[in-house]
C-alpha cells in the first residue's frame, strides 16, 4: 500500500512537470545573537557592533507527505543536519545587515528514482551539500522602551547555492519581508513576526508565495542566563490534489548563556505539531556567537538594563549624558547607553538636573513642543505649556498662529494674544470694533476728520444735535454731514446703516435714538442721497462702546454710527 502510494506520488509530479525543488528547513535560526531561536526581536545592534556565530542544527522526518485517499505516509528525508554560519553588523542603531551561509548533511529517498526497475522504494540518498545563501536588513522603527511596543521590519532574500536534490535549497531566488513586534515586561519579552515569501522561480513543490509567522518569548532566569520559547509556522500548497498541505507548524524552546566577553552559548530543541515539509519529527540545535562590543546582559542591552551586572564604578557614566548608570538604571529608568533617551534634543542628565523636565517624555508640558525645541529654539519654560500666559500653548503660538510665546501681546495693542483676531497687526484706535484686535484699512479721509473704513464711516466728533434732549441737527453737525455726503457720492455702490445710541439712563433713550437717526437719514436724503442706500435704526442704551461711569463715557456712548451695509 505504501508502495503504490508513492508511485501515484511520483506520477502526479511527473504530469505536474514539477522539479523537485524542496527547502526541507522550514525555519532557518534566526540570523544574530540578539534575536530569538527562528523569530527576530525589534532590537538592533550599535552602530559598527557586529556579531558572528554559526548554529548546528539537526532535523529527523523533515519531509514527511500524506495521500489524502489512503491516509499512507511518506518519508522523504529521513535525517538532515546544517551547520549555519553568519555575521551581523550595526549601523546607526537602527539597522542590522545580515548574511548567512550553511552547509547540509542529507539521508532520505531519491525521489527521482523511484519508479526505475529493480529499485526499491526504501533505497537511500545521502550527501552534503551547500545550504541557500541568505542575505537580508533588519530595520527598527520603533524602540521597544517602557511605554511603547517595539514595531520593526526584517527584509531577506536567500541566493539557490543549495542543492535542490538534497533538499538543501529552494532551486530559485527567495524575498521574504516580514513585520516584527515586541514588547517588554519586566524580565520577558514577547516577539511576533508575521511575513510574506516570494519565490522566484515558480517551478518545483514550493509554492510561488508563502505566508509565515510566529510567536514567541525571552525569559531572563538569572544572571547571564535567559529561556527562549517560540511556535512558527507557513502556509503551503503544493498544487497537486492527492497531497494534503499540512500546514507546517513547529514549536521550539532553548536555554541561552551568555559571558562578560561577549560569548553566547544556544541549545534549544523542538518537535512539529503537523506533518508536512519543514516540520519535523523532533529538532536539535547548538550555537555559539561573538559579539562585540559585548551585548550588556545578552540580547536585549536596552531592555534588561534593570539586569545588568553591577558597573565597575558606582560613578560610571556610559553614555556621558550626567546621570550614573546606577542611577539611570534604579532612578530615571532611562538608558544607560543613550544619552537622550526619549530623543527631545535634551540630554537625560540636563532634563534630570538642570530643566527638571521628564527625561522619558520628550513634550513634559504636553504643549506641542518638544523639551528641546523650548530650550534650544524659542527660549519658553518645557514644564509650562503657556509660558507667557495669554491662554495659548506656547505649540499654539509657534506651530499656528506664529505669534511670540514669550509675549502675551505679540502685536502690542493692548489685546492679549488669545482674544486677538489679529494678534501680528496692531489694533486700529479709532473708536470702531476697537476690541477685536485687527486694523481698520482707510478708504477715505476728509479734511474734517471724517473717515471710510472698510466697515463704517466714522466721524471726528460726536453730533451734538442742539441739545441732550434734541434731535435737530446743529450747524456743525450739518458741516460734519456734508463730507459724509461727499464720500456717498464718491462710492455710489455703498449701502449705510445708520444707528443710533443714547448713554443709558435716559428715560426715552429708545425713542430719542431712533429720532435722531431718521433725522440724519432725512438730512442725507435732502442733499441727494438715494433713500434706498439709507437705513435707520435706533438703538437706545443697548450698544455702550463704553462703561457708563463717567461723563466723558456717557458722551462716547451718546453717538450715530454709520455702519456700511453693502458695496
Amino acid at each position: 500500500m505504501k508502495r503504490s502510494a508513492v508511485l501515484a506520488l511520483v506520477f502526479l509530479v511527473g504530469v505536474a512537470s514539477f522539479a523537485w525543488a524542496i527547502d526541507a528547513q522550514n525555519q532557518p535560526p534566526a540570523i544574530g545573537s540578539h534575536n530569538l531561536l527562528g523569530l527576530y526581536t525589534t532590537t538592533t545592534l550599535d552602530h559598527t557592533q557586529f556579531t558572528l556565530g554559526m548554529v548546528g542544527n539537526y532535523l529527523a522526518g523533515p519531509v514527511r507527505f500524506e495521500m489524502k485517499r489512503s491516509g499512507d505516509e511518506f518519508d522523504a528525508v529521513d535525517t538532515l543536519i546544517a551547520g549555519h554560519f553568519y555575521g551581523v553588523v550595526g549601523l546607526f542603531k537602527r539597522v542590522d545587515l545580515m548574511a548567512a551561509a550553511s552547509y547540509v548533511q542529507v539521508s532520505g529517498k531519491d525521489l527521482d528514482q523511484i519508479n526505475v526497475p529493480g529499485l526499491s522504494e526504501t533505497s537511500q540518498t545521502a550527501g552534503g551539500s551547500l545550504g541557500d545563501a541568505r542575505l537580508g536588513a533588519k530595520f527598527n522603527i520603533l524602540p521597544n522602551k517602557p511605554g511603547w511596543v517595539g514595531l520593526g521590519l526584517n527584509v531577506m532574500a536567500s541566493l539557490p547555492t543549495g542543492d535542490a536534490d538534497l533538499y538543501a535549497g529552494n532551486d530559485a531566488m527567495t524575498m521574504s519581508g516580514a513585520l516584527l513586534l515586541d514588547k517588554q515586561f519586566g524580565r520577558v519579552n514577547l516577539a511576533l513576526n508575521a511575513g510574506y515569501k516570494y519565490l522566484g522561480d515558480p517551478s518545483g513543490l514550493e509554492p510561488q508565495g508563502q505566508l509565515f509567522g510566529g510567536a514567541g518569548a525571552d525569559v531572563i532566569l538569572a544572571k547571564w542566563v535567559g529561556l527562549t520559547g517560540e511556535v512558527v509556522g507557513r502556509t503551503l500548497d503544493y498544487g497537486i490534489d492527492e497531497i494534503d498541505p499540512a500546514t507546517p507548524l513547529e514549536g521550539l524552546i532553548g536555554i541561552r548563556f551568555y559571558t562578560q566577553m561577549g560569548l553566547q552559548f544556544l541549545v534549544a530543541g523542538g518537535a512539529g505539531f503537523t506533518d508536512g515539509i519543514g516540520s519535523p519529527l523532533y529538532r536539535g540545535m547548538a550555537g555559539i556567537s561573538y559579539t562585540y562590543p559585548a551585548l550588556v546582559y545578552g540580547n536585549l542591552p536596552a531592555k534588561k538594563a534593570a539586569y545588568v551586572a553591577p558597573v565597575e564604578s558606582p560613578d560610571a557614566d556610559n553614555d556621558r549624558d550626567g546621570l550614573t548608570n546606577v542611577y539611570e538604571q534604579k532612578e530615571s529608568k532611562t538608558d544607560p547607553a543613550n544619552p537622550d533617551t526619549d530623543g527631545d534634543g535634551l540630554t537625560d542628565g540636563e532634563e534630570v538636573n538642570k530643566y527638571h523636565t521628564d527625561p522619558l517624555k520628550a513634550d513634559t508640558d504636553g504643549d506641542g513642543l518638544s523639551d528641546g525645541q523650548e530650550v534650544r529654539v524659542y527660549s519658553t519654560n518645557p514644564s509650562n505649556p503657556d509660558t507667557d500666559g495669554d491662554g495659548l500653548t506656547d505649540g499654539q503660538e509657534v506651530n499656528e498662529l506664529r505669534t511670540n510665546p514669550l509675549d502675551a501681546d505679540t502685536d502690542h495693542d493692548g489685546l492679549a494674544d488669545n482674544k486677538d483676531a489679529c494678534p501680528l497687526e496692531p489694533e486700529t484706535k479709532n473708536g470702531f470694533m476697537d476690541d477685536d484686535g485687527c486694523p481698520e484699512v482707510v478708504l477715505a479721509r476728509k479734511a474734517s476728520g471724517v473717515v471710510m473704513f472698510e466697515n463704517q464711516i466714522v466721524l471726528p466728533t460726536p453730533l451734538t444735535f442742539g441739545g441732550e434732549s434734541s434731535s435737530a441737527l446743529s450747524k456743525a453737525d450739518r458741516a460734519l454731514l456734508g463730507d459724509v455726503i461727499n464720500i456717498l457720492n464718491e462710492f455710489p455702490k455703498v449701502n449705510v446703516q445708520i444707528e443710533g445710541h443714547i448713554a443709558a439712563g435716559q428715560a426715552n433713550a429708545a425713542t430719542l435714538s431712533e429720532a435722531r437717526a431718521q433725522e440724519v437719514r432725512n438730512y442725507l436724503i435732502r442733499k441727494g442721497i438715494a433713500a434706498v442706500r439709507l437705513t435707520a435704526i435706533g438703538l437706545g442704551d443697548q450698544v455702550p462702546i463704553a462703561p457708563n461711569d463717567t461723563p466723558e463715557n456717557r458722551a462716547r456712548n451718546t453717538r450715530i454710527d454709520f455702519v456700511i451695509v453693502g458695496r
